[in-house]
Formats: structure tokens, C-alpha cells, sequence
């Protein structure tokens, strides 16, 4: 290490005098001086002939302010006083990472013979490079003195190189120049990466801000202080070392506070990959560190992982526009991994109106909404489609060892639902023998190009079967409600059974009936005799 003094005082001084605002006769305004340290404006220019000593008493009631070192005759302008711990040994005193510098500079009245200005309080601020960038601290500032005496501690905290600290008060400056020897790295700290999850390169859509191909990944190099290392040297390398993935820049250098990043940009694989860190301290010793994970996944939709789901297929729509049924679409990549983000997906209906794209969330869905409108199908379809990928060959696809291999494809999902009705629902009961009992309930429709249609009651249809002089065998069997229907798309009526069995005591006939109520219509009924 090149050595450097640490007080090198500043030939920079200012003597000025500050005229006192306020106070009583008895106050000494403070004023400005020439630079041979007259006063201009209480001095005469000369013998006063008629004896008037009115301009000295003037000059009495001044004072005129400097700060240095020492004072009276031992007092020197311009300079603060530094002493100093924590040398560097043999660098000509130069200040260590972390250590300290006492820092005291002298208020003093040079009207007055250099005396220490005591008496009335005096504000000195202490300002310098690394205090303003907070690579240094000072145990006080500003420092309030009433003894002529301002005096604080300052403390390396990161500054590196020459730092002049001056010292200000009521127009008055002093410095010295302090030296900070270059911090010694110890030790790399580890930030997260951000993100820690990126996608393929060769996703498409991919390469946005929104699911970036990329992840900066920081270090902080820092000495046995904690503060940073400055302008150190720093390799990166990636583990594991036969990665797809690849390093912007294999080396980096560290800021004024120690920060270093290295930028991964993924492959194509699915993988988790970390970054190691290598720099070597003054002796020539490495110093390494290993980042946190990224994981690099969501490749693009494949076939057998791209799904298409609504919340009810069976709406009560028939006859009526605006009735809304919510259409979802998952999707994930060739590990199973969902689609995070920046895949769109394309919608179309053979009835009715439907928005018609959505992209893909963090969690591998987005959904929309079709609404009835015309109604003219019985069973209208829904389509979901985007560009992705199919399997050619291989198994176990999602192992990450597997070589399986694809191609890429439009992608094509399709629902059907049904646009059933309220209106005109029918229920039939019959004895289907040994004591089971089944309703069949449907409505019938118009379709525009099968004709009349019959198909299961809207969702939220309810069935409630009684007794009477009788009982329902299992209890739980006697009230049903239609559900989101998607196992009754095909079918033309939805049937529920019960047990149930006569009262043999009873002297009145055995009944058991049934009631069905569509969730926009009027209750139907049947009956058997148990």
C-alpha cells in the first residue's frame, strides 16, 4: 500500500467577520475584514484632529472570527487538529479501515489577540466527500461549542483515498486532509437474485421485463468492518459448470460501496443454477462465495398440459342473452411447470360472445367470460387455442433427465356446454325395481339445426323427494341439486334415485313423490304408489 499522510492541513482559510443581528449596546457585532486583517469599516484612515475616539469604540464592540489550531500567538489559521488511532503501521499515517480521527479546531477573536471566543455559543459544521456519500461518520455535527473548542470524532466507514474535511462557522473555514488506507476484503455477503425464477431463453414472448430470460445476481464484498471493498476485481462462474446457461461478463468490479453483479441469462434447459463469486485479499488467499438458486422454468404450453374448464355447463341460457358462465384455461410446460405469464390465449364460440384472449397469470391461468346471445344451439362449443408444443417421443418427459423430444404446434382445446332453460322442465318417477325408485327430469329446446332437443335442467335444478305412510331409505339420497353438469352434456336428462320402502302398518296409501325446481322456473312433480 502506497502510504499518504493523514493531515495534510488545507492552505484554504477564510478570516471573516459576520455582523451580529440584533442585541443591546452591549453586544460585539461580528463584521467582515480586509485581507491584511483590518476592519474597513471602523477603521479611520488617519489621526482623529479634534480627538473624537468615536471610531475605536466601534472597533471595540467587533469581533472577528477564524478557526485553526491553537491559540493567541499559538494560533494558526486554516487548520484543524487531527488525532488520530487505528494507523496503518509504517504508511506515514495513514488512517486504517474503520479507524478514527479526533477532530478539533479553535474559535477565536482575532481582534482580540487570537483569544478562544467563549461565552456565547458558536455552531461549527463539519462536511467532507465521504461524510456527504455516508462512507465516513462523525460522532457529532454540527457541533455546538461555548468554550472556543469544537471538537468531534471521525470514523472510516468505507472511504478509501484523500477525504478533506473542512470545517465552517460564521463565514470561517478550516481543513485537513485525511487518508484511508484501502479496505482489506474479508468476506463476500450474498443478496438475492432478482428474480430467482426466470424462464428459457428461447421462450417466446419471454424476453420482456415481465418474465425476463435474465437475473442480475449481487454480491457485497466487505471488510472485517462490514464496510464495502471498493474497486476490487471479481470473477463469476456458474455452477454447475456444464450449464446451458451463460454469464453476461465472467468478471465484475466493486462499487464505492462494495457491490458487484453478475447477470445470468438462461438457456433452454430447465435447471437450477447458481453463481460463484472468487476474489484474493492483498496476501494472495481467495475469497468465494456460492448465490443463493435461480431456477429457470415455464418453457411454453405442451399438448397433454393444456386444459380448458367453465364453471357450469349447464346454464340457465336458453331464450336469454347475458347469462355468463366463467371460461378457464391452465396450462403448463413440458416438467409440469405452469405457464408463468406472457402466453396468450385465443378464444372462439360456435354461439354466443366470448372475450377473446387472456394471458396466462403466475400461476399458469387466465380466464374469460362467455355470455349467451341468440341463442340457436343446444350445445355450443368453446375453443382455446395458442401456439405451443406436442410430444414426438420419449417417456417420463418430466424427468430432467429425459430426452424427450417436440415439436412445435397450434394447441386446441374445446368445450361443450349446454344452453339449457327454466321453462318447460319435465319429471318423470318410475319403480326401477327392488325398492330403488328414479326421477328423470329435462327440458326440451329448439335447436336451430337438430330441432327439438332435450337435455338435463339448468344448474341449481333441485330435487326433493317425500313420503307419504313410507320411508326414504337412506336420508341423504332424498334432496339432490344439479351441479356444474359437466358429466351431463351429452345426455338428454338428469336422473336421481332413491330406496324406499311402504309403511306396512299404514291404513292409508304408501307414496313417494318427487319435486323438481329449475332455478329460474315453476316446480314440476310426480308421484308412485311405494
Amino acid at each position: 500500500m502506497s502510504g499518504k499522510f493523514l493531515a495534510r492541513a488545507s492552505a484554504l482559510s477564510l478570516a471573516v467577520l459576520l455582523a451580529a443581528c440584533g442585541g443591546d449596546d452591549d453586544s460585539a457585532p461580528i463584521v467582515n475584514v480586509g485581507s491584511d486583517g483590518s476592519n474597513p469599516e471602523t477603521s479611520t484612515g488617519g489621526d482623529d484632529s479634534t480627538g473624537n475616539n468615536s471610531g475605536d469604540d466601534e472597533a471595540s464592540n467587533t469581533s472577528v472570527i477564524a478557526l485553526g489550531t491553537g491559540s493567541e500567538g499559538n494560533f494558526t489559521q486554516g487548520q484543524i487538529e487531527a488525532s488520530t488511532t487505528n494507523l496503518a503501521p509504517g504508511e506515514n499515517d495513514a488512517l486504517l479501515p474503520g479507524g478514527k480521527a479526533v477532530l478539533q479546531v479553535s474559535i477565536v477573536d482575532q481582534q482580540n489577540g487570537n483569544t478562544l471566543l467563549t461565552g456565547e455559543e458558536m455552531s461549527v459544521s463539519f462536511t467532507s466527500r465521504c461524510v456527504d456519500q455516508g462512507r465516513a461518520t462523525l460522532s457529532a455535527n454540527p457541533v455546538t461549542a461555548s468554550s472556543g473548542i469544537a471538537q468531534t470524532t471521525y470514523t472510516a466507514a468505507g472511504c478509501v483515498g484523500d477525504d478533506l474535511v473542512t470545517a465552517r462557522a460564521a463565514g470561517a473555514e478550516a481543513s485537513v486532509m485525511l487518508n484511508v488506507e484501502a479496505s482489506e476484503p474479508l468476506a463476500f455477503v450474498t443478496l438475492p437474485p432478482e428474480p430467482n425464477s426466470i424462464s428459457p431463453t428461447d421462450t417466446s414472448g419471454n424476453a420482456t421485463e415481465a418474465r425476463a430470460p435474465v437475473s442480475d445476481v449481487p454480491f457485497r464484498l466487505i471488510d472485517e468492518n462490514r464496510n464495502g471493498v471498493e474497486q476490487q476485481n471479481v470473477t463469476f462462474r456458474l455452477f454447475p459448470a456444464d450449464s446451458d446457461s451463460t454469464l453476461s461478463s465472467e468478471t465484475g468490479t466493486t462499487d464505492s460501496e462494495g457491490y458487484v453483479s453478475a447477470v445470468v441469462r438462461a438457456g433452454s434447459t430447465h435447471e437450477v443454477v447458481r453463481v460463484i463469486a472468487s476474489t484474493t485479499n492483498s496476501e494472495g488467499e481467495p475469497i468465494e462465495t456460492t448465490s443463493a438458486p435461480i431456477a429457470i422454468n415455464s418453457y411454453i404450453p405442451t399438448e397433454r398440459n393444456f386444459a380448458l374448464g367453465l364453471n357450469t355447463f349447464l346454464p340457465d341460457a336458453w331464450r336469454i342473452n347475458g347469462t355468463q358462465v366463467e371460461v378457464r384455461v391452465d396450462a403448463a410446460d413440458r416438467k409440469g411447470n405452469a405457464i408463468r405469464g406472457n402466453t396468450i390465449i385465443n378464444f372462439t364460440t360456435s354461439n354466443g360472445k366470448i372475450t377473446p384472449d387472456c394471458e396466462l397469470n403466475d400461476s399458469g391461468t387466465c380466464t374469460v367470460t362467455w355470455e349467451s346471445l341468440n341463442t340457436r344451439e343446444a350445445r355450443p362449443e368453446i375453443v382455446a387455442y395458442t401456439q405451443g408444443e406436442r410430444l414426438i417421443s420419449g417417456t417420463d418427459c418430466h424427468l430432467p433427465s429425459s430426452d424427450c423430444s417436440y415439436e412445435f404446434a397450434t394447441l386446441e382445446n374445446i368445450s361443450t356446454l349446454v344452453q339449457s332453460s327454466s321453462d318447460n322442465v319435465q319429471v318423470t318417477l318410475t319403480d326401477a325395481g327392488g325398492g330403488e325408485y328414479c326421477a328423470s327430469t329435462s327440458t326440451t329446446i329448439n335447436d336451430e339445426v337438430d330441432g327439438p332437443t332435450t337435455v338435463a335442467p339448468p344448474s341449481g335444478t333441485t330435487i326433493e323427494f317425500s313420503t307419504t305412510a313410507g320411508t326414504i331409505i337412506t336420508e341423504s339420497q332424498a334432496s339432490k341439486t344439479i351441479g356444474s353438469g359437466k358429466n351431463l352434456v351429452a345426455e338428454s336428462a338428469y336422473v336421481a334415485c332413491v330406496d324406499a320402502e311402504a309403511d306396512a302398518t299404514a291404513t292409508e296409501p304408501s307414496i313417494l313423490k318427487v319435486v323438481v325446481t329449475p332455478p329460474g322456473g315453476n316446480p314440476v312433480e310426480d308421484f308412485v304408489n311405494l
